[in-house]
């Protein structure tokens, strides 16, 4: 747990939910178990969540409060 795939190429897709959009891109195949994309908001308040999603994983969403 908590450990770096540095070899791990696998594919992710992100998808959002609020105020806020992904600028970046929707999929991302990771380079060294490590990848990233951009979300910007839409000049909206309220919660936002950010889910990532790979292949025989659980979906990991990450909640953020935009004010």
């Amino acid at each position: 747990k908590n450990n770096l795939l540095s070899f791990n190429q696998d594919i992710i897709t992100l998808s959002t939910e609020g105020p806020i959009e992904i600028i970046g891109p929707k999929t991302v195949s990771l380079r060294g178990g490590m990848g990233g994309t951009y979300v910007k908001t839409t000049g909206e308040c309220g919660e936002a969540r950010l889910t990532i999603c790979a292949e025989g994983l659980e979906p990991i969403t990450v909640e953020l409060l935009i004010h």
